[in-house]
């Protein structure tokens, strides 16, 4: 059997979050991909509450 397909997500805001979590459900559900996340901009500053807390849930 073939490893998975590794699709990597880059987020850098609520809103791409948003846009993009129902791709990233899909992706994680499917027996032969494997979701990776990359966090940056806005996501990672605390004086926004540090959105990517909520995405890592």
């Amino acid at each position: 059997m073939p490893e998975p397909r590794r699709i990597c997500v880059v987020l850098v805001d609520r809103a791409n979050y948003g846009r993009l979590k129902p791709v990233m459900r899909a992706i994680h559900d499917h027996d032969d991909m494997t979701l990776e996340v990359l966090v940056g901009g806005t996501m990672v500053l605390e004086r926004f509450d540090q959105p990517m807390n909520v995405v890592r849930d």
